[in-house]
């Protein structure tokens, strides 16, 4: 609590007995109890991505969308920005980036407690973008996407004191495991194709995210592989907002030679080609995300 009032102080062994004491009465402080509320908690935020089914490309998005907060974080404060791949038999963001994955759950399951900021830092791998990316390095044997254990909870807690963004990859297979990080979410976004089964995903998946009490206006649906007309507008796009009418939708065109392009090289599009249409469509998620963290609720 000291480190995040910008209070923290150091001690040496011999005066240990007398400094603990002195710490305990500031931490009892309320002053200092305020200015952690008012100057970290407030600056967090954690976005939930949930993907209708198989190649919905929820991970690209979502991974994409992190790069494009962490290039805005030095111009617009924004703090560091972590991405959680809650795939548990071992996710494809690190071979996206081309960077190893290094997050151990099982290795946090024998001790939950022992995770801290420096065991945190180890288990991150860090993209050359500056995000820290969670990704594990091989399936955790203790999960069978039955319930959430205290190893998933303990990561997450601990991502959260240590970052101000966080965004969270849910696979479609767990979606309804991860009830009680989605209801926590600030923000629930529900990828999928721009294709009538997948919106047929996407309204089931919308049920099951009101059923849990997520409230409307903090969820986001997200439509890849989008047809332009020749204008550049989006093709039948008032008979898909008919179904999801009172949802905010957004738009990620189809791109899929300049996607995989950059997947076969391990680079990020919106650092690549950020003037890319498709790169265009990312950066007004972005906005909209980045509207959300300088409200009221999350503004310092």
């Amino acid at each position: 609590m000291m480190l995040r009032s910008g209070r923290a102080e150091s001690s040496d062994w011999a005066s240990a007995p007398v400094d603990i004491n002195r710490y305990l009465e500031m931490i009892d402080n309320e002053e200092l109890n305020a200015i952690v509320t008012q100057e970290v908690i407030s600056k967090q935020i954690v976005i939930s991505f949930i993907g209708a089914g198989n190649g919905a490309g929820n991970t690209t998005i979502s991974m994409e969308l992190a790069i494009d907060l962490v290039l805005r974080a030095k111009t617009q404060n924004l703090g560091r920005v972590a991405f959680l791949d809650l795939d548990t038999e071992g996710g494809c963001v690190c071979d996206y980036l081309s960077i190893d994955p290094r997050l151990d759950l099982n290795e946090i399951a024998v001790n939950p407690r022992r995770l801290d900021s420096y065991m945190l830092e180890i288990m991150s791998s860090k993209h050359q973008s500056g995000l820290d990316v969670f990704s594990v390095s091989e399936p955790y044997a203790h999960l069978k996407y039955k319930s959430l254990d205290t190893a998933i909870l303990s990561l997450l807690n601990c991502i959260v004191d240590n970052y101000s963004i966080a965004i969270i990859d849910i696979p479609a297979r767990c979606t309804s495991e991860t009830s009680e990080i989605v209801r926590n979410s600030d923000l629930v976004f529900c990828t999928g194709i721009f294709s009538v089964p997948s919106a047929k995903r996407i309204k089931k998946i919308l049920a099951k995210l009101t059923e849990q009490g997520v409230p409307k206006d903090k969820t986001i649906i997200i439509l890849t592989d989008t047809d332009t007309n020749l204008v550049g507008g989006i093709s039948q796009r008032f008979n898909i907002e008919s179904v999801f009418k009172g949802w905010s939708v957004y738009y990620i065109r189809r791109d899929r030679s300049f996607a995989l392009e950059c997947a076969d090289a391990g680079v990020s599009m919106v650092q690549t080609q950020p003037r890319k249409g498709i790169c265009q469509d990312i950066h007004k998620v972005t906005d909209y995300v980045t509207n959300i963290i300088d409200g009221p609720k999350f503004k310092a």
